[in-house]
């Protein structure tokens, strides 16, 4: 399926913490922190915020807009429709002490909070990387896709400084094998399973 997991999955649009994301870093992975993440995080949103009926609840009161992407390809709103349970969630956790004390984006932030979801708030259409990414380029001349294709593992060739640098990729389709060459870089996007498992590969 083009788009992954993005278009199947129950569309909560949930980031880890700060300290998560630091962690990468603690372990030895030098940039790979929250800092260096939180840029591409809002390069992709395009928060459209709470419904006017939605607001009465309180959904937009934690918000904070500089922790949002409000121009990205993939939309992030509120679920229409809230339920008796919905309603109830914010006071009851507020009842708790754990009304939020912020916007869950920062990183830093606790509290109970209603997570906004992966759709498009005018049609409540699924906002996902197919769709959004993929669909508006598709026929463009230079974008060729394969589907069915299963990665063996991505070619690395040292650079001028002796540094490995990906170049290649080595993929089965229809089963034969084939190498796609790169003239400026391989991105790697399988998902929280797959691309691990094409390093490990690799």
């Amino acid at each position: 399926m083009l788009g992954g997991s993005s278009g199947i999955n129950y569309m909560q649009f949930v980031f880890a913490s700060r300290a998560d994301l630091d962690d990468w870093e603690v372990l030895g992975n030098t940039g790979w922190n929250y800092e260096s993440m939180a840029p591409y995080y809002r390069k992709f949103e395009n928060f459209q915020g709470a419904r006017p009926e939605q607001e009465a609840i309180g959904l937009n009161n934690y918000i904070d807009e500089d922790a949002h992407g409000l121009a990205g390809p993939i939309n992030a709103s509120f679920s229409p429709g809230n339920t008796p349970i919905q309603n109830a969630w914010p006071e009851t956790m507020a009842n708790m002490g754990l009304a939020p004390n912020g916007d869950p984006r920062d990183g830093v932030s606790l509290g109970g909070y209603t997570n906004p979801m992966t759709m498009s708030r005018g049609t409540s259409q699924r906002s996902f990387s197919g769709n959004s990414y993929w669909k508006p380029f598709a026929s463009r001349p230079n974008l060729h896709t394969v589907t069915g294709a299963v990665v063996n593992n991505i070619i690395f060739s040292p650079d001028r400084t002796g540094d490995l640098v990906a170049t290649s990729l080595n993929f089965t389709a229809n089963n034969q094998s084939f190498i796609a060459n790169a003239s400026r870089e391989v991105i790697i996007s399988g998902g929280t399973m797959k691309s691990p498992q094409m390093l490990e590969l690799s």
